[in-house]
């Protein structure tokens, strides 16, 4: 499999192979195991962390196996009809017209509206499914094709909490099909933690033990110093550690943010990335994300803005319907602080965590936002 250059060391989307992707050798492994024993895979974790870029990871590493890897990208959709439109897009991706007649036969007979991304020039299917029955007879014949195919098919399903979402009682729907088509490797990942969790640990939830879970965490700080060292010093480039450590400080060790940072980092400096070069980075994304986030307070509530200030300050907000804090932050009563948080967290604008010490805390899911609020707030 070949790559594209992406520019820097440091990609901020899209996965330009091994050499740009940092540690998870562990997380790696274990889902290969499930994979390789045929396990529904689920991997829960914050946005932007890298679940997406674990899962083509993994597929870089089976690719020449005896499995076939397909991607879908659920996120936007509204319904099962977008669904499987998605599929259908995941399907034409991983299997190439001039490499697989007999796949694309199947997919013509389906009838789809072919078009073309403007940017990336890969197809795009559209299937006019305008009846609950006709819907299930699309659905079953996708996975029917995976299923057929001669290696056995690794499906990931990205953002897969979507489809809780949907109008239609789908969760029953998807999870009947797919039992049908148990051959086929099914992986599930998404960013919205808690409703991706209940979506697997409820009892009455159709898709309820259906998949081992794995919690995806942030990278060791050893580890990503190393991982970001070596990559300077690859193009001749010196930093130092203090600088290393303050990156990973000041984007919390945030997959995304970090590298964000150190893309910049790169592209700004010489042969040495001075203390200047940091500074003049995070001087740059404060004022070039001002307004952004000025405009996201005046979409918030009153009391859902001090819930963040409350967040960004504390870093990590525990207790935050505690006297100490309601007083500290003037957040309200508890009960309006209980229901904020759950708003907050439904948007993405927070997320949940746990300290070494098994203690719930609350946090910003934007870095530069969590230091924007710190600095002007």
């Amino acid at each position: 499999m070949s790559f594209s250059h992406p520019g820097t060391p440091f990609p901020v989307s899209g996965y330009y192979g091994p050499q740009y992707f940092c540690d998870r050798e562990e997380e790696l492994s274990w889902l290969r195991q499930q994979v390789n024993g045929s396990v529904p895979a689920v991997i829960i974790g914050i946005r932007r962390l890298g679940k997406t870029g674990l899962i083509k990871h993994m597929f870089h590493h089976i690719a020449s196996s005896k499995v076939h890897p397909v991607f879908v990208d659920l996120m936007g959709t509204r319904s099962l009809r977008d669904m499987i439109s998605r599929i259908g897009d995941g399907i034409a991706d991983a299997f190439p017209e001039d490499n697989y007649t007999k796949v694309w036969k199947m997919l013509r007979s389906l009838r789809p509206t072919m078009t073309f991304d403007p940017f990336d020039g890969r197809p795009q299917l559209e299937f006019d499914l305008r009846h609950e029955d006709e819907s299930l007879k699309t659905l079953g014949s996708l996975l029917k094709l995976l299923s057929d195919q001669k290696k056995k098919v690794v499906l990931a399903l990205d953002e897969f909490q979507e489809i809780g979402k949907y109008p239609e009682d789908t969760e029953s729907t998807i999870r009947s099909e797919m039992q049908r088509y148990a051959d086929i490797r099914y992986i599930f990942s998404g960013s919205q933690t808690h409703m991706l969790s209940q979506m697997f640990t409820e009892g009455t939830r159709p898709f309820f033990g259906g998949a081992q879970k794995l919690y995806l965490e942030k990278l060791s700080t050893d580890r990503y110093a190393g991982f970001i060292k070596n990559q300077f010093e690859k193009y001749k480039k010196k930093i130092s550690n203090e600088i290393i450590q303050e990156i990973i400080s000041w984007t919390a060790c945030h997959t995304y943010y970090a590298q964000y940072v150190c893309n910049q980092l790169f592209l700004r400096s010489a042969k040495q990335v001075r203390e200047e070069d940091m500074k003049g980075i995070q001087n740059d994304l404060m004022k070039t994300s001002r307004i952004d986030f000025f405009q996201l307070r005046d979409t918030l509530s009153s009391g859902h803005w001090k819930i963040l200030v409350a967040a960004a300050r504390e870093k990590q907000l525990k207790n935050p319907t505690s006297g100490k804090i309601i007083k500290k932050y003037d957040l309200g009563t508890p009960r309006a602080v209980q229901k904020g948080i759950g708003v907050l967290l439904d948007k993405q604008y927070l997320f949940q965590g746990l300290t070494t010490e098994n203690e719930k805390f609350f946090q910003l899911t934007d870095v530069f936002l969590m230091r924007w609020i710190d600095q002007n707030m």
